[in-house]
């Protein structure tokens, strides 16, 4: 029977201990993928970026934005791989934003407590959600920049979910920037900032 004496046991020690830290290595080095939920528009697949909800009185606004850009979101994917993160696509790495962009701000109003209320009717917000105002700036690294909005509609369909794209260039803007979105209601009396990003 083979013994193994002292200086045999240290180097199996060795051994495991380089094995534990490649393992460590392999563990830091492996690439995650974020799914991020995503809807058709009439724009291209649009990416969610950013939610927020929104008090005033006793209506609720719950906000999601997503980024369009015929399929360029589609097909992006947000790899993470130890502290970085990459954007690709199945062409390339993708660093900057496409040249137009809309961000979608889709809202849904409703009453904040429903309790002994009558449902609402298709109409409920109308007055709020009507003419809602925006202004976007890019937080970068050097601080806010503003954004020129090329297009703005305004969807409604007689329900209690209201659509807004706006169209802005994306040029040359790095896909790490974040967007902050300020949304003005019934002329400034109902406010709020969102942020659309991949942060």
């Amino acid at each position: 029977m083979r013994v193994l004496t002292g200086h045999s046991s240290s180097g199996w020690l060795a051994l495991i201990c380089v094995g534990l830290l490649l393992s460590r290595c392999d563990s830091a080095s492996a690439e995650t993928v974020r799914r991020r939920a995503h809807k058709e528009t009439a724009f291209g697949t649009g990416l969610k970026v950013g939610n927020g909800l929104l008090r005033f009185q006793n209506s609720c606004i719950w906000f999601e934005l997503f980024f369009a850009s015929g399929d360029f979101f589609a097909g992006l994917r947000e790899v993470t791989k130890g502290k970085n993160v990459e954007f690709k696509t199945e062409k390339a790495v993708q660093q900057n934003f496409p040249e137009h962009v809309v961000l979608d701000i889709q809202a849904t109003v409703f009453r904040c407590q429903n309790v002994n209320s009558s449902p609402e009717g298709p109409e409920y917000g109308s007055g709020l959600m009507e003419d809602a105002s925006f202004d976007l700036r890019w937080e970068t690294p050097n601080g806010e920049e503003s954004v020129t909005l090329l297009s703005k509609q305004e969807h409604h369909d007689r329900g209690l979910r209201w659509d807004y794209y706006l169209g802005f260039s994306g040029k040359d803007v790095p896909l790490t920037d974040t967007l902050l979105v300020d949304i003005s209601l019934r002329r400034g009396t109902a406010k709020t900032r969102l942020l659309a990003g991949f942060k």
